[in-house]
């Protein structure tokens, strides 16, 4: 039996042990990875920010918008952030516990960026003249601290998004995108926590999770649930720190926000093709057993959170 799979954790179990791995790792995914092909990510990422869009909207057009946004997990370009800095946010602060940070790839992206504002339009009801005047001016920059300087992003790298110092209910929005499944539990909690503290009354977090193995885009063989048959102290052994999957499902969100002041008041749910059929022939481990079918083959856990009122 194949297990390819297998040789992605192996490989990069050895970068996550020796000086300079991390940056090893990154160097593979531009090269072989995600970043392969640029055009199709970056179309990819812009379609993402439609999402948190759409929860944002009504704030856009405000001309006494004042809003401050955080993200939990910048990698190697910041691009939502900006996209946000575009549509009329004043400040974003992003934090990363590793800094990816890659200001060619996101100075790449800018004037790309020229080929999508009749969809950011669209999504966020903002002109288009504003949306490129805004742009003309982040193409005008000439290093990244400029660029960051010009969109109102604070690039917090390495940080913990546990432990911001920010004050409190200073922060409109909070959003992560497929970064939650990346995050232990126990961190989680604490991050949550941290969330209720600063969001304002009226605040939102969103978060977009990405809930599937994700040893499946590597491995064709297996599905995005193959990593429900393991118990915790197998799938211990199957886990990196360049690829922590936590195996999270949705029931877990809704209790972790309950029990840090949070109330998830919106979701969006799917499971990929083959998850249902594979979930029949697949022997999940027993601390799986109780949790519904729909939370085991979902894949993609969309959710809005707000404080408790």
């Amino acid at each position: 039996m194949r297990k390819h799979w297998k040789i992605k954790f192996a490989l990069q179990g050895v970068l996550s042990q020796i000086p300079g791995g991390n940056s090893i790792n990154d160097s593979l995914q531009i090269l072989f990875g995600d970043l392969k092909n640029f055009d199709d990510y970056l179309t990819r990422k812009i379609r993402d920010y439609k999402f948190f869009a759409g929860h944002l909207q009504s704030y856009f057009n405000k001309e006494d918008a004042d809003i401050n946004a955080l993200e939990i997990g910048t990698g190697w370009m910041p691009l939502i952030p900006v996209l946000l800095s575009l549509s009329g946010v004043r400040s974003i602060h992003t934090y990363d516990k590793t800094s990816h940070l890659n200001g060619k790839l996101i100075r790449q992206a800018i004037p790309l960026l020229t080929n999508h504002l009749e969809s950011l339009a669209e999504w966020t009801q903002v002109p288009i003249h504003k949306l490129q005047s805004k742009l003309d001016l982040l193409c005008e920059t000439k290093t990244t601290s400029e660029l960051f300087q010009a969109a109102g992003i604070h690039y917090h790298a390495p940080a913990d998004a546990a432990q911001t110092g920010l004050p409190d209910h200073s922060i409109d929005f909070i959003f992560s995108n497929s970064v939650m499944e990346h995050i232990p539990h126990s961190s989680i909690d604490l991050i949550f926590q941290e969330s209720q503290r600063i969001l304002k009354s009226d605040g939102m977090a969103v978060h977009a999770v990405n809930c599937g193995d994700h040893y499946a885009y590597f491995d064709r063989g297996i599905t995005q649930i193959n990593y429900l048959q393991y118990s915790d102290s197998e799938w211990k052994r199957w886990t990196t720190d360049l690829l922590y999957q936590n195996r999270l499902r949705p029931r877990d969100f809704y209790q972790i926000s309950e029990k840090n002041g949070l109330i998830i008041t919106q979701e969006q749910r799917s499971a990929r093709a083959g998850c249902q059929e594979a979930f029949e022939k697949l022997k999940i481990a027993q601390k799986f057993s109780d949790y519904p079918v729909e939370d085991l083959v979902c894949t993609s856990f969309n959710f809005v959170a707000t404080p408790k009122t």
